[in-house]
């Protein structure tokens, strides 16, 4: 089972890693102006239809957003949502995940018994502690068509 779930969480991630990359791409991206800002901001334009989601130096492009029936307010929240979850930082959170992957993946086969029937029993209790974790990152993903009832927590 835990195989099965590593397999899934590394087939999401590099999903979540497409998307990030792909949405990083300066073409991808409305383009507002060049210039690079310090730092992720919001900005209203003259047309006070749109928001601008500005990107900081790790994406360099700002996006716009149609507020089209929304109040300002509720524009301004989504606008500070797209801006929050940049392709940088979603590229970043990848990275975190499939580190925790690799150490578990690591404890496993390093608590697997080898053929001087040797058994790292320290390892062995790293995955133990691991797998819940495993269980917590397929989470998000509970709504595809791959997750397993038996991956959620505590079942």
């Amino acid at each position: 089972m835990t195989a099965d779930l590593v397999a899934f969480l590394r087939a999401r991630l590099d999903e979540d890693e497409e998307a990030a990359r792909a949405a990083a791409e300066p073409e991808s991206w409305v383009q507002i102006n060049r210039d690079l800002m310090p730092s992720w901001s919001l900005q209203w334009w003259a047309d006070p239809d749109v928001v601008a989601v500005v990107a900081d130096e790790t994406s360099a492009h700002p996006v716009a957003i149609t507020p089209d029936g929304m109040e300002e307010r509720d524009a301004e929240a989504r606008a500070a949502h797209i801006a929050r979850h940049d392709p940088a930082r979603v590229l970043a959170e990848v990275d975190a995940k499939r580190r925790i992957l690799s150490r578990y993946t690591s404890a496993v086969e390093d608590s697997a018994e080898d053929a001087e029937g040797y058994y790292d029993e320290n390892r062995a209790e790293d995955a133990r502690q691991l797998r819940p974790v495993l269980r917590l990152l397929a989470l998000p993903y509970a709504g595809h068509p791959g997750y397993r009832p038996e991956w959620a927590p505590g079942a």
